[in-house]
């Protein structure tokens, strides 16, 4: 038998696991990159995933629909013994070229239901701050975390973190402007940007690849050096705003960043509440 048949075998039963963690990772409700670490790394997550998956899916095949599963045909595919001129070999093909529709609808259903299931698990995680809550479950997703003022919450100890104390934390102090401030080396020269961050994105590597900001500004660092100012940008001339409703900074020029919180904490008095801004 063609060594390419086996391969196919073992990559229909490990995919379920493959998508399960990716499907987890990436989510549909946030912004997640998914960074791919080694290939034998993935290939050991997706087996770890995959065997309960497939144990799941031969018991819902045999009690569910009353199908046997012929365990010794599948390992004579696995290593490749089905040769015609065995006995062994010709009913391991049989089994196959007799059930190709029931075959290729249960790997495609455990697939899709895998798939389904990292999405729901990862809906969960998020919707009760699970991630937030336990750092096991973190994901790795630390520019989300980041820029939308969800780290804020890592910064407690991790038995604080109960649902009460997050809710405290995102709801009565919620945050209004993430600023940012950024060094951006252009020409042999060093420049200090500051901005109000609208929005970022990934690279097919999952890595951070540009940031939008509004109502950018940006000065000479050297400034810094003489001493000449240190206003903040809203309050310096030394800044020189950039025209333009948003500015576009490729991440691969920042040498350095500075992330700031404007927060509205609110303490609503009797019958009416009131908003204050602080740092």
């Amino acid at each position: 038998m063609n060594l390419a048949f086996p391969a196919l075998l073992v990559f229909l039963l490990i995919l379920p696991g493959l998508l399960l963690s990716y499907a987890y990772r990436k989510g549909f409700s946030w912004r997640s990159p998914v960074s791919f670490s080694s290939v034998p790394n993935e290939i050991t997550r997706g087996v770890l995933l995959a065997i309960p998956l497939q144990l799941v899916g031969i018991l819902l095949v045999e009690k569910g629909f009353g199908r046997s599963v012929d365990y010794g045909a599948i390992l004579i595919l696995l290593l490749g013994q089905a040769h015609p001129e065995s006995g062994e070999g010709m009913r391991a093909l049989r089994a196959v070229s007799e059930n190709p529709f029931a075959i290729s609808l249960y790997f495609l259903l455990l697939s899709f239901g895998s798939m389904g299931l990292g999405y729901g698990v990862h809906w969960i995680v998020r919707k009760h701050r699970l991630d937030l809550r336990r750092d096991a479950l973190r994901f790795d997703n630390d520019w989300y975390y980041l820029f939308t003022g969800e780290a804020r919450a890592f910064s407690i100890p991790q038995e604080e973190r109960t649902r009460e104390r997050l809710r405290t934390l995102f709801e009565e102090e919620q945050i209004v402007y993430v600023f940012i401030a950024a060094v951006v080396e252009q020409a042999g020269s060093a420049f200090l940007y500051w901005g109000i961050l609208s929005d970022f994105f990934f690279d097919a590597t999952g890595k951070l690849d540009r940031i939008i900001w509004q109502s950018a500004q940006r000065r000479p660092l050297s400034r810094d050096r003489k001493g000449e100012d240190s206003k903040l940008p809203l309050e310096s001339e030394a800044f020189y705003p950039i025209q333009g409703h948003y500015f576009v900074l490729p991440f691969s020029n920042v040498r350095n960043l500075n992330i700031e919180y404007y927060i509205s904490t609110r303490e609503p008095p009797e019958g009416e509440e009131a908003v204050e801004i602080v740092l």
